[in-house]
């Protein structure tokens, strides 16, 4: 981290914001694997998951996972039904107006637009999807990269369409991202903007294409009425990343090359 690295708050100071007394809950969106899935067992695993542990852990807390739906986590953390979310959100303007964002990881390259195997649409570039059936996750920023708001404002890929002379991208928007994956499964979409990890999980049904999404970094979120439980999370964050907890974290779940793609080291 650039700047330095905050001191844990007091613990009776953090007890004053968390919902249940000992205890740290997680507010958790299933993103795929490697960042938030189901195991053989049906027990969420993932480096969200290993990242929300080790903060619980650090300020002296039991970690309590709560699955989520992805588009109703700035509800949860408004009612203070969960204390904290480690669900890959790219930090954006205007959920900054809504929570508080810890930077964690980041997709330094974009991630690729995921589509059937062997590519029969032919997506190669961005512009390439336009006017074609194309899921996304309600709530992320992969919607605003279609239709060309929050940060994307001006920048949109239907803007990019439209500019081209090309009619928009028939953009569907599902609750989750297993829902959107399971669009492009069935055929519903020929793509799917999301987590390209997914592939792995259907090497010979899906494959990544040479079209990549706008690079974003993510955030851990606290309610934004919450000043020193998100002064805590940074702290134990910033601590994470000095003695080498971060990247082992990472490298549990991700090859070298991408661990070095979402690390928020330099």
């Amino acid at each position: 981290m650039a700047t330095p690295v905050p001191t844990i708050p007091p613990a009776d100071a953090i007890s004053a914001e968390i919902a249940k007394p000992g205890s740290l809950t997680v507010c958790l969106a299933l993103m795929g694997a490697p960042a938030s899935s189901l195991d053989n067992d049906g027990k969420v695993d993932g480096y969200n998951v290993a990242f929300a542990s080790a903060i619980a852990t650090r300020l002296g807390l039991d970690p309590v996972i709560q699955q989520t739906v992805f588009g109703e986590i700035p509800r949860d953390l408004a009612a203070h039904s969960c204390d904290i979310s480690v669900s890959s959100q790219n930090i954006t303007a205007d959920r900054l107006a809504q929570m508080n964002l810890v930077p964690y990881t980041q997709a330094k390259q974009g991630f690729p637009v995921v589509v059937a195997a062997g590519n029969p649409t032919d997506i190669e570039s961005l512009n390439d999807m336009c006017g074609k059936k194309v899921s996304a996750a309600a709530g992320t920023t992969n919607v605003d990269a279609v239709n060309g708001t929050g940060q994307y404002t001006g920048k949109g890929i239907n803007g990019a369409c439209q500019a081209a002379g090309l009619p928009q991208v028939d953009l569907r928007s599902y609750d989750t991202e297993l829902d959107a994956v399971q669009a492009l499964l069935d055929g519903t979409v020929v793509a799917y903007l999301g987590n390209a990890n997914y592939v792995g999980q259907y090497p010979k049904l899906l494959q990544t294409s040479a079209a990549n999404l706008p690079s974003a970094e993510q955030g851990i979120a606290v309610a934004i009425d919450h000043p020193v439980l998100t002064t805590a999370v940074e702290a134990a964050l910033g601590a994470m990343i000095q003695d080498g907890t971060y990247l082992t974290l990472l490298s549990q779940y991700l090859s070298p090359d991408s661990v070095d793609n979402i690390s928020i080291i330099d």
